[in-house]
């Protein structure tokens, strides 16, 4: 056997797919501009990455002579590891990098290969050595003269009788303290390690799909969305301001439907990667699609805990889906919109958290409704920015609380003009009656052909609003989180795509219509809720006022049922309340931004805000000290509890018993991918509280719920008399 039939991939030799594979990783260290010396290790990983492929049983799997073969990564440890010794100083990043490169790192990796039959049975010395010298010949890097390839070669081979020991192998300091190889590996700089392991892992991806390349991560010079935006739209006083900032650090505060989010694209001018984070993954799907047509289709990707799916709709090629659906995951497209959960995700060390890191550090980072999230999620992101910044990071919001600029990195701070934040768009009207007692008002400006928003508090009040309005009214439609996912889907498209079309639409909703929909209502019908949640409410309604200026009528039900303190804190709706009451009938942006800081003022005050929010910062701070460079173990129970990114919204995804029957053909079809279409979003503690109504299906890795559901209504609560004792679903 010669050097070039020792092959990497079916009729690809070794030698020259490692040597694309480091042409491509220099141009890559090169526009992440990575220290001389963490690409010189990036170099030399992605040159050994596959010198564990010179096995007898690889080249035989290679050639399709068998199924299974030693793990080349593992087989390549000992090449790497003494080359990488010897060549530099003991931080091994490049052997780290290539032991994992097809593998989380875990404590548990390769565990079970140190026994003596589970060898690696490498070719002959004569080619190992050739293969050695002409990677060391390729990346131009030379052995001292007290050590020759031949020796390297065999001290190789007689630590490689055994390589998964090798991890394991103690070592002894000067002063006396020890630890294995494996500790050494998980206490690198994690930093250096993850930039090696990105650009290793990114260049051996790109050269294997032979359908990628480097203009598919980054954005170039061009610039040409600034040009596009500036061209479409007449720019307000703000936006100009915006695009001419020089800060790395922005805050942004702007009404809704003012051009927050054109303003925020146009700050992120020459940025090489942009990262779009948003609250929910409705909104995610919505800038998606809307990054899409600015941008362009291919560098624009998706990542959200339902994203593989609609990447899977949409590409029919199963190896163009593969390459969307892992690029999505590590926001390797030049434009990535996502829930704020997967960055901070990758903060806990969650798989491939390498290559998100070192792409988060090269990127331009907005994380608009900067205003949603919880004292916990605030606490992981402000410890995560703590570790590490993007080079630029924007926090928008229509309504800004001052507390945030505490907590997160200070910068510039660009405010909407003056009358942009004098605009009165709705008449407020407050209404002690609940709200099931406006449903003939409500009818009312229906029957004039004005589309009506209704908001509910809890999926169960809208279900019987729904039903109450339906009963007297035929265009009436009803949206919450407790559809399956093809219905939800339907029904939003639906939404938007008609937008312009409908007339006397009544829509009624639950918070899922806060910071999703793009669509404007007339007047708006809802239940009394904290102030931030009731001006993204507003902001669904005149959310494009015309020239007459004229307010659109809101009508508050303050009544505080029992529901709604289930979900909300009693104090917040309290205060909520009160504000509400303070305000003038038609107030203006600024005063409803005002409002909603006054009750982040005294949420952050409080000692629950003040826990969640230690809680936050401790959990990431504790996770990144003990985890190092491993990647987080979902098997494991504790890190499960701690690995979540929000408190009290935790849900799991089950299955109506009436979609079994589908859910099993789609298995049976190889079509498996749609089964999420089938499925709905419950809070987790259900199956805890109403164990009997859930089976879980191991083949189709989910539960089936034994509730009923209705297309038009979602999944339905039982009857009470089916209730456990002291039970109820909100």
């Amino acid at each position: 056997m010669d050097v070039l039939d020792v092959l990497a991939k079916p009729d690809v030799p070794l030698i020259k797919h490692s040597s694309e594979v480091v042409q491509l990783a220099q141009k890559i260290a090169k526009i992440l501009i990575i220290e001389n010396g963490i690409s010189q290790r990036a170099i030399l990983a992605c040159a050994f990455h596959d010198i564990g492929k010179s096995t007898h049983s690889f080249q035989k799997f290679v050639r399709k002579e068998t199924k299974k073969a030693y793990p080349h990564a593992l087989a390549s440890l000992p090449f790497i590891m003494l080359v990488e010794s010897i060549l530099f100083d003991e931080n091994l990043l490049a052997t780290a990098a290539v032991l994992t490169h097809h593998s989380p790192f875990t404590p548990m990796l390769y565990k079970g290969f140190e026994s003596s039959s589970k060898e690696p049975d490498y070719l002959d010395k004569e080619i190992i050595k050739k293969l050695l010298a002409q990677l060391l010949q390729e990346i131009n890097m030379r052995l001292p003269n007290s050590q020759t390839v031949d020796e390297i070669t065999q001290q190789a081979l007689t630590l490689g009788k055994n390589p998964a020991a090798i991890l394991d192998t103690q070592i002894t300091y000067q002063d006396g303290d020890t630890e294995t190889i494996r500790l050494k590996l998980m206490n690198l700089p994690i930093d250096d390690f993850s930039n090696v392991k990105a650009i290793l892992q990114l260049s051996d991806w790109l050269v294997s799909s032979s359908s990628l390349s480097v203009r598919n991560l980054f954005l170039g010079k061009s610039n040409a969305w600034i040009e596009k935006i500036k061209s479409t739209y007449n720019l307000r006083n703000f936006q100009r301001k915006v695009l001419s900032s020089p800060g790395y650090v922005l805050w942004l505060k702007a009404p809704t439907g003012t051009g927050k989010t054109e303003a925020l694209l146009l700050w992120a001018r020459d940025s090489k990667k942009l990262i779009y984070l948003l609250p929910t993954q409705a909104t995610v799907n919505a800038m998606w699609k809307r990054l899409a047509k600015l941008f362009g289709k291919r560098k624009v990707s998706i990542s959200h805990g339902m994203s593989g799916y609609l990447l899977r709709s949409q590409e029919k090629d199963e190896q163009e889906y593969w390459n969307e659906k892992l690029l999505a995951k590590v926001f390797g497209k030049p434009v990535t919109v996502a829930t704020l959960d997967q960055f901070l995700l990758a903060h806990l060390n969650t798989r491939h958290w390498e290559i998100q890191r070192t792409l988060i550090r090269n990127s331009t980072v907005i994380i608009d409704e900067i205003h949603c999230y919880d004292g916990y999620t605030l606490g992981l992101l402000s410890q995560a920015l703590e570790f590490e910044k993007p080079l630029k990071i924007a926090f928008a919001s229509a309504t800004m609380p001052e507390f945030l600029k505490n907590i997160l990195p200070q910068g510039q701070e660009i405010e909407a003009e003056k009358k942009l934040w004098n605009r009165r768009r709705h008449f407020v009207e407050l209404v002690e009656n609940p709200l099931e007692d406006c449903v003939d008002e409500i009818l009312r400006y229906a029957n004039q052909g004005k589309n009506v928003l209704v908001v509910c508090n809890t999926v169960k009040k809208a279900q019987q609003m729904y039903q109450n309005i339906s009963q007297r009214y035929r265009k009436v439609k009803l949206l919450h989180a407790r559809f399956i996912y093809k219905d939800r889907l339907k029904k939003e498209r639906h939404l938007i795509e008609n937008q312009n079309k409908m007339r006397g639409v009544i829509l009624v909703s639950t918070q899922v219509v806060e910071v999703s929909l793009n669509i404007s209502f007339d007047v708006l019908f809802t239940q009394i809720a904290p102030i931030d949640a009731l001006v993204q409410r507003l902001g669904r309604v005149n959310r494009f006022p015309s020239r007459s200026n004229q307010a659109a009528p809101v009508f508050v039900s303050l009544y505080e049922d029992e529901d709604s303190k289930r979900i909300y804190d009693a104090e917040i709706l309290q205060e909520s309340r009160q504000i509400t009451m303070n305000l003038p009938k038609t107030p203006t942006e600024r005063e409803w931004a005002e409002a909603a800081d006054q009750l982040y003022k005294a949420i952050w005050e409080s000692q629950t805000f003040q826990q969640e929010f230690n809680e936050g910062k401790r959990t990431l701070y504790e996770l990144r000290k003990m985890l190092g460079c491993y990647t987080i173990d979902l098997r494991d129970e504790d890190m499960r509890r701690r690995f979540s990114t929000r408190k009290g919204q935790l849900s799991i995804d089950v299955l109506p018993a009436k979609f079994f029957d589908e859910a099993r053909k789609l298995m049976e079809t190889n079509q498996s991918w749609q089964i999420v279409e089938y499925l709905v979003p419950v809070p987790i503690g259900w199956l805890y509280a109403y164990k009997d109504w859930f089976q879980p299906i191991s083949d189709l890795s989910c539960f089936q719920v034994d509730l009923e559901y209705d297309q038009k209504l979602g999944l339905l609560p039982p009857s009470k008399d089916k209730m456990p004792s002291n039970m109820e679903i909100l």
